[in-house]
């Protein structure tokens, strides 16, 4: 087996034996494990790998917020299930739908930050 590796050449990784039943193969499975631990702090791969994802953790969690917060609109909450049924009955497009939401999102929020507070 290959792995491929960003900074570091591509890896050959051995297939190895190992059971649980007769509790044959750990101590052999632990050290190459070690070793390419080891082999990719030396080699900054890990780190790379660790920022890369960091930076996908945060997407994931902006890309939750963003929807739960548009969910929750109380104009785009109630649109959800009407449209998604159009989605399913194939009468509009997915792209349609999503465009509709978020333009009653829009719209409510432009609303609501345009009041004058003075």
């Amino acid at each position: 087996m290959i792995v491929r590796m960003g900074l570091m050449k591509d890896i050959i990784v051995g297939v190895m034996r190992v059971s649980s039943k007769y509790g044959e193969g750990f101590t052999n499975l632990w050290e190459k494990m070690t070793e390419f631990h080891t082999t990719l702090v030396a080699t900054g791969e890990l780190q790379l790998k660790r920022q890369r994802q960091q930076k996908v953790w945060m997407w994931n969690m902006i890309q939750e917020s963003v929807t739960e917060y548009l969910c929750n609109h109380p104009a785009v909450r109630n649109q959800i299930p009407n449209l998604e049924e159009k989605v399913v009955r194939g009468d509009i497009t997915p792209g349609l739908a999503a465009d509709i939401l978020l333009r009653t999102f829009s719209k409510k929020k432009k609303s609501v930050n345009s009041v004058n507070t003075d």
